[in-house]
């Protein structure tokens, strides 16, 4: 009993700890917008929610002031969500996904097959119809396939520009590049259980097929058709 205790001490600790750092200077400056309240405002609910659930160090991640909180796009949930947070560091952003089930309980979602499926489980989950299940696909690719890296999808390959000052060797490279593919890329598409997406991945042009089970799992097989693409880097 005195360990629980103890531990519910520390929670409430931390807990004051970030919402005092939200609160340090003015509640919300007067320079300070509609939506950036809300934004302030859901930083503050998510934070409790994630030291609630002993996620301690996202919740101190999101009083940084480089921080940016957003929600995807989750047509596939009755109920619960799934939260962006961006921090935006020198380098590159650091990108970290949060998801709260309908009875407010969080999970760290980054490259995390396991706890994913356990949270959209607990989240009503629904992919009886192709397009459910097509956008049930994006987001499982980009937040557990490869949640901090580049990975764009690709519905027409002319849709793809290439690298500023290229030789004129490397823009016709290019050029032929999106003539060999123009019939090859396809907007995305669901077949049953089968989804097929093409995707940038870092500089690769990649075939992505997704197996997805009835309880949401899912497979993914991926073949690269493209590689070191004559596009701009990725950050």
């Amino acid at each position: 009993m005195v360990a629980v205790g103890t531990h519910k001490i520390a929670i409430l600790i931390v807990l004051l700890t970030v919402l005092q750092s939200f609160c340090h200077e003015k509640r919300f400056p007067a320079s300070v917008g509609n939506l950036e309240k809300k934004e302030m405002e859901d930083k503050e609910k998510l934070a409790e929610k994630l030291v609630k659930s002993g996620l301690e160090e996202t919740a101190i991640i999101l009083q940084k002031g480089d921080v940016k909180l957003d929600s995807l796009n989750t047509p596939f949930l009755d109920k619960g969500k799934i939260y962006r947070i961006t921090r935006f560091l020198p380098t590159r952003p650091l990108i970290i996904y949060v998801g709260v089930d309908g009875e407010e309980n969080t999970y760290l979602l980054n490259a995390d097959a396991e706890k994913f499926f356990e949270f959209v489980l607990k989240s009503g989950l629904r992919i009886d119809k192709k397009e459910l299940k097509l956008e049930y696909a994006k987001v499982y690719l980009k937040v557990v396939y490869l949640p901090n890296g580049r990975l764009e999808i690709v519905e027409n390959v002319q849709d793809l520009k290439p690298r500023p000052n290229l030789s004129e060797e490397k823009r016709r490279e290019f050029d032929e590049f999106q003539e060999r593919f123009k019939t090859v890329v396809k907007k995305p598409e669901c077949q049953e259980s089968r989804c097929v997406l093409f995707v940038v991945k870092g500089q690769d042009l990649v075939k992505m097929e997704l197996e997805i089970a009835g309880d949401g799992k899912v497979n993914v097989k991926e073949t690269v058709l493209e590689k070191d693409l004559l596009i701009p880097y990725a950050l």
